[in-house]
């Protein structure tokens, strides 16, 4: 006789399940009778082992991703690939993988026979059994709180987390708003139910996220955790998911990142000197745009993000201000999909896309973006150049490099001569006139040094 492989596995898991709810006091059991309430769509089982709060939580901002109905745990291979676990092409292993007077974690294991995926579900206790919860909401439900008009923040950093960095984010939720046309409810929405708004130490951060990073978008509960106040690049990715109301989990990363680069600048940088930055890759024609296109070349081709962000970010300005958010909307989501839809798209498929929904062909475009990019010519960053025949004012070296800088009437001509394959420095320089209040400590200094002594150094 043959059987519905879906119904043997459901069967098998059904007759489980009572002894599983019974026995909800063992945490690695309730991930257990999790699992497949997730496979057999079972939604109000699935999220009667959540924190309920939790869930609607997930649901404040209504984002519902495409073909995704457990958005609270959307980043879980549970989730991710329900599909291929279904059919076998994935096995599944829950084991208890830490112990904790507060708190709970499972390891879910996920393992092909080439690759093996791990993933920590974090649960906690209330009364006599146990209900998953999120780390960004057990590791910070004691720390000091309060709200903006469009951000709940979480801080206990007060010299960081100031007025003038939260109205500084306000105006950002507030011009990106502007600009991607926001219908008045869309707005009210932002301002009755809120981006949560995480401010981390790195040591936090990384028991949070689980990676280390400077900042990170959320998308199971609409949050971003961040160890910078005006993390505007990943508050960007939530608004556009926002924007989009039911985007795919997957869209091509020259779009996705370049939204966030040309709103909100990247690495604690403004959107001005990125785009700049792109200004001077693409005017010296260090890559073409087009090789950004496509995943492989977004992420290896280019090679480097420091190349691929800044292009990005101009093409996506370029189209926002000449063709409008609607048509920027619309590209956007015919460039997303589940994430072997975006892997498959060739430089071509994109151009065609590009092309219909624009109005124009793409030789067109590309001079468009080089005249658009003019603007950012005042960045003061030119590659190569040669020094007249004098001594250079300045020199310095050690073992992995050596510098040597000419001064000229406008301009200085800056040579890095690498000792080693690897070289890694930091070029420091003070301006004569800036002068810093004593025991003040930048962020971004000790992220590029690994020093403390700050003395006023603006540019690296």
């Amino acid at each position: 006789m043959r059987i519905n492989r879906r119904l043997a596995i459901l069967s098998v898991w059904l007759c489980i399940l009572p002894i599983v709810s019974m026995a909800s006091g063992d945490p690695v059991r309730v991930v257990n009778e999790y699992l497949p309430a997730l496979q057999a769509h079972d939604w109000a089982r699935a999220e009667s082992c959540w924190r309920t709060d939790l869930v609607e939580k997930s649901k404040r901002l209504a984002i519902r991703y495409q073909g995704i109905h457990a958005k609270y745990d959307c980043a879980s291979p549970a989730v991710l690939y329900a599909d291929d676990i279904d059919d076998g092409r994935l096995s599944v292993h829950v084991a208890r993988s830490g112990k904790n007077p507060d708190y709970a974690v499972v390891k879910l294991t996920v393992a092909s026979r080439k690759e093996t995926l791990d993933y920590d579900y974090y649960l906690e206790s209330s009364g006599d059994r146990w209900y998953i919860t999120s780390p960004v909401y057990l590791f910070t439900e004691s720390r000091p709180r309060f709200s903006t008009r469009y951000l709940n923040i979480v801080s206990n950093d007060s010299a960081l987390m100031n007025t003038y960095a939260t109205e500084k984010l306000d105006r950002f939720v507030r011009e990106t708003a502007e600009r991607m046309l926001f219908t008045p409810e869309q707005i009210r929405v932002l301002e009755s139910d809120k981006i949560d708004y995480v401010l981390c130490t790195e040591k936090q951060f990384a028991a949070i996220t689980g990676v280390s990073a400077q900042g990170l978008g959320n998308l199971q509960f609409d949050a971003v955790i961040t160890r910078h106040p005006s993390h505007y690049h990943e508050l960007a990715h939530i608004l556009m998911n926002f924007a989009l109301g039911d985007p795919h989990l997957y869209t091509l990363p020259f779009l996705q990142e370049g939204f966030a680069v040309a709103l909100g600048g990247r690495w604690g940088r403004s959107k001005t000197t990125i785009l700049q930055l792109g200004y001077t890759i693409l005017t010296n024609e260090l890559i073409q745009p087009e090789d950004v296109f496509t995943v492989d070349g977004f992420h290896h081709e280019v090679g480097t993000p420091e190349i691929s962000y800044p292009v990005s970010g101009l093409l996506t300005e370029m189209i926002l201000t000449k063709y409008g958010p609607e048509r920027y909307l619309e590209l956007y989501r015919q460039l997303s999909g589940t994430n072997q839809d975006i892997h498959s798209l060739s430089r071509t498929d994109v151009i065609s896309k590009m092309e219909r929904i624009l109005g124009r062909q793409w030789p067109d475009i590309h001079r468009e973006l080089m005249q658009y990019a003019d603007r950012y010519a005042d960045g003061g960053l030119t590659p190569g150049g040669s020094h007249a025949d004098v001594p250079p004012m300045m020199s310095m070296s050690d073992s992995a490099l050596a510098i040597r800088i000419w001064e000229s009437d406008d301009s200085y001509l800056v040579e890095v001569t690498a000792r080693t394959k690897s070289p890694e420095g930091v070029l420091l320089l003070t301006p004569r006139e800036r002068v810093i209040r004593p025991g003040y400590s930048s962020r971004l200094y000790h992220e590029h040094t690994g020093m403390d002594d700050f003395h006023s150094e603006q540019y690296g």
